[in-house]
């Protein structure tokens, strides 16, 4: 299909077919980009602002003492992690993700990010024009990993079929995933591969054991492998909530074609210092994946550093993750509180970093424009964040918001969201 733009406003000319499509992408991200005034708080992003002191405290104590060796500045030994900190994060997930058995290092592979390594995999998962299944709506950093690089068409199960809350883990049924399988294959798509994020993204929603055993099994039925991303696994901070990791699951269906991803950079407040984990039990791919590290390593100073922060093992079950918890929690709870104080209809959910709110009734018309309308005057005045149909949700009207940052901060935004709203009901 021929691209919208000129080709003397992206560059067409100078690139390859899939270069093109990327930059068209990156185009139409930004082309419509509301302008911001300098006070702007951005809530858009999810970073981790609650905990930050404390990761910062901790790395200026282990960076304190740091002797930096000439061999620290070459080339990692091990591309793929140091054998010190594959064991600690062994150890790490073992512990926090209630493994079913002990982790074993070997099944580790450490790269730059947890999209990176998701990037990564798919390489050697997919083949260009290979299909993924993947419930909607979804953090859109996982479309543009799938669709970029690897050349993966991203198929989405819809679960917003009622237009009211677009997302319950109790809605993801095998007959939608088999629906959606199926019409793929007949749309010609060889679908390779079932992900999920758990806890979810944007909705903070956590997968049920079941709902689990049930897409595993699904998954074994037509030989697909199953991606489960738990990047907020140590972000589950309600009292209530229960998180099963797919590492836990005794009795896995296909255990060969099972993999998790994980990364620092949202449970240790480092989207900055990017850091990913695969976890594998099939030899081939962790060995397919480790060929291509080199090109996503971490460096000898940063691998040492987390190697470190990890084996403290007291620092991280006595001050930073029930800390953390916390904080999370009363970060949480006043968002939350206030938003019904707006009556802004909202998830509230015990994980992730953001609440995923319906701003249906202040929108004149139900619908995508409206929906922009909205972020734009948002943005205008003052603060960010990240409309619906960016997630493919196909009901519009829906915002993620970031509840994960300070008090006072958080004051701010519900004072100049409130006077945007109230100036919509006049």
């Amino acid at each position: 299909m021929a691209s919208p733009h000129r080709e003397e406003d992206i560059g067409l000319e100078y690139l390859s077919n899939r270069g093109g499509k990327i930059q068209c992408t990156s185009h139409e991200k930004t082309k419509n980009k509301p302008q911001a005034p300098d006070d702007l708080i951005d809530l858009s992003v999810a970073s981790n602002l609650v905990a930050d002191y404390l990761i910062t405290e901790k790395l200026q104590e282990i960076t304190k003492n740091l002797v930096i060796e000439p061999k620290m500045l070459l080339y990692p030994p091990d591309q793929n992690g140091s054998v010190a900190l594959k064991t600690a994060i062994a150890k790490l997930l073992t512990t926090y993700t209630k493994a079913n058995g002990s982790l074993d290092p070997n099944n580790i592979t450490v790269l730059s990010g947890c999209l990176g390594t998701l990037v990564a995999l798919s390489m050697v998962l997919f083949d260009s024009g290979d299909g993924v299944l993947i419930p909607g709506p979804c953090y859109q950093g996982v479309y543009d990993g799938f669709s970029r690089t690897p050349e993966v068409k991203v198929i989405y199960t819809d679960l917003d079929d009622k237009g009211e809350i677009p997302f319950d883990p109790v809605e993801l049924t095998v007959e939608r995933l088999e629906a959606s399988f199926e019409e793929a294959e007949k749309e010609g798509v060889k679908i390779r591969a079932l992900f999920l994020i758990n806890p979810h993204n944007p909705t903070g929603d956590i997968y049920p054991e079941s709902v689990l055993r049930q897409c595993l099994e699904f998954a074994k039925r037509h030989s697909l492998h199953v991606i489960v991303d738990e990047i907020y696994m140590l972000s589950v901070f309600g009292e209530d909530a229960k998180f099963t990791s797919v590492l836990s699951l005794e009795g896995l269906p296909d255990p060969q074609r099972t993999h998790m991803v994980w990364g620092f950079s949202k449970d240790f407040c480092m989207s900055g210092l990017p850091c990913g984990v695969l976890h594998s039990w099939n030899k081939y791919i962790n060995n397919a994946v480790k060929a291509i590290s080199f090109c996503n390593a971490t460096t000898n100073i940063h691998q040492r550093v987390l190697t470190e922060m990890l084996q403290d093992e007291n620092w991280l079950e006595q001050t930073y993750i029930p800390t953390n918890h916390q904080l999370l929690r009363e970060s949480h709870r006043f968002l939350t509180g206030e938003l019904d104080k707006l009556g802004v209809p909202h998830l509230k959910r015990g994980a992730g970093l953001f609440v995923w709110v319906n701003m249906q009734k202040f929108l004149p018309v139900v619908s995508f424009d409206e929906e922009f309308k909205l972020f734009k005057e948002l943005v205008e005045n003052g603060v960010r964040f990240t409309p619906g149909k960016v997630y493919f949700c196909r009901s519009p009207g829906w915002f993620r918001i970031i509840f994960a940052a300070p008090i006072v901060t958080l004051k701010l935004v519900i004072d100049r969201l409130g006077k945007v709203l109230e100036k919509r009901q006049r």
